[in-house]
């Protein structure tokens, strides 16, 4: 009652002085808030428009196959690096299997000719050395003979011309001995005419002349007996020449059919030598082309996927039981250990910015976040700016009049405390116009 009785009692305030401090007090806001903007854009430089961004890192299949997914993954899980997140199973591996155990039989047969064909080499080198030996005592042979035939036909002949020169000799000893002789008995008997000497001294004389000439007719015909041995020597000794010609010509003859011999088989070991050569040229090509199918059956049959950084899910490109190609998506992730953020500020403050600046970022929405950073690469122009590839978002609609700004930032949380590491989050850049570069 007594409250009731105390309003009573007060005055009661006119509408037009209500009216008057509603308006004195907006008027005073609104210059508290134009002050306030004047004063923050006169020490600072704002962007108009920032996000957060980051490197996309995109997970291939190395090989062909059909994808297994070991979880049913959504965009913004984490996953941890080296994590198997699936498998591509590559169906030509019973393809492979099947290659391969049929170039192992052929490889088996190849290596069989092979040592079959070595074998054969060796058999005909050994052969062919034997030849090759044989041919040498033949030429020995020969080169023998032909020193036996010129010794016999020089011995004939030297005993020959021996027989000859010893009967002439003897003939004109025997002629000497007859012409004495007769000179003696003529002279005996023109001394017994003479009655000087004795006549049967002068007819003893004329016996031993007469026996002289009797010499010297023995003489002439063992001289003519020599002449006619060697007449029948030397026909011997053709008819031995002979011989030994047909004995030298029955040598190299033999020997000729061992050299055509030896070249024939010289011309079939060169077609061994050739087949050992293009057999080795296939085993190696079969060993090579096994060595490939065994890396593929230890690459492409199973390979396992796995994630080449920490980070979430960006997107899924692919699902299991999907069949892939050779390098083609998986899935992407983020890379939340580069992370920046692009912010556009007007172009008229380009001349107050350098790299290097301080700047504060605030994530909009939360009024509590804030960072630290600074300017990392201006790129200045009117609408011409590249902001590069493989990151989460470009600035392709970039406004005229603007500069593009990429800030590194001293994140103060672990990466994984919220979904995308922020990547993608719609921050505010404030630059103090005056303020310091980043140590």
């Amino acid at each position: 009652m007594f409250i009731k009785v105390i309003f009573l009692k007060l005055p009661v305030p006119k509408r037009t002085s209500v009216f008057k401090s509603t308006r004195l007090v907006l008027a005073l806001g609104v210059m508290g808030v134009g002050l306030t903007f004047f004063v923050q854009h006169l020490l600072s430089i704002r962007s108009s428009r920032a996000y957060i961004n980051s490197d996309i890192v995109y997970i291939r299949t190395p090989i062909e196959g059909n994808l297994q997914l070991n979880n049913h993954y959504v965009p913004g899980e984490w996953v941890e690096p080296n994590r198997v997140l699936g498998h591509v199973k590559n169906p030509r591996a019973n393809t492979l299997i099947l290659r391969r155990e049929e170039l192992k039989t052929q490889l088996s047969v190849a290596q069989k000719s092979l040592l079959s064909l070595r074998e054969q080499a060796s058999t005909y080198e050994r052969i062919l050395g034997q030849l090759d030996h044989k041919i040498k005592l033949y030429e020995q042979q020969i080169l023998q003979q032909k020193q036996l035939q010129n010794q016999q036909k020089k011995l004939e002949l030297s005993q020959t011309e021996r027989y000859i020169n010893q009967s002439h000799a003897e003939l004109e000893r025997q002629k000497e001995e007859a012409a004495i002789a007769q000179k003696e008995a003529q002279r005996y008997q023109q001394l017994a005419q003479e009655k000087v000497v004795s006549v049967s001294q002068a007819e003893k004389l004329q016996s031993l002349a007469k026996q002289s000439q009797e010499n010297v007719k023995k003489a002439f015909e063992s001289y003519q007996q020599s002449l006619s041995q060697l007449q029948v020597n030397e026909a011997n000794l053709s008819s031995v020449q002979i011989n030994f010609m047909l004995r030298i010509g029955d040598t190299e003859n033999r020997q000729q059919q061992l050299l055509i011999h030896q070249q024939d088989l010289a011309k079939e070991l060169i077609a061994i030598q050739q087949k050992k050569l293009s057999t080795n040229g296939e085993i190696q090509a079969i060993n090579n082309e096994l060595s490939k199918i065994e890396k593929q059956l230890k690459i492409d049959s199973v390979t396992a996927i796995k994630a080449s950084i920490a980070g979430p899910i960006w997107s899924i490109k692919s699902r299991s039981n999907e069949y892939l190609e050779p390098n083609e998506e998986i899935l992407t992730m983020v890379n939340c250990q580069n992370r920046w953020v692009e912010a556009l500020v007007p172009e008229q403050s380009a001349a107050q910015l350098s790299s290097g600046m301080a700047v504060q970022i605030k994530l909009l929405g939360e009024t509590q976040r804030r960072w630290q950073g600074k300017i990392l690469a201006i790129r200045a122009g009117v609408g011409r700016m590249n902001a590069g590839e493989d990151v989460v978002g470009l600035l392709k609609d970039l406004p005229k009049r603007q500069v593009a700004l990429r800030i590194g930032v001293e994140w103060s949380e672990p990466a994984n405390s919220q979904e995308f590491c922020y990547v993608g989050r719609s921050v505010e850049v404030v630059i103090p116009r005056f303020g310091r570069k980043s140590n």
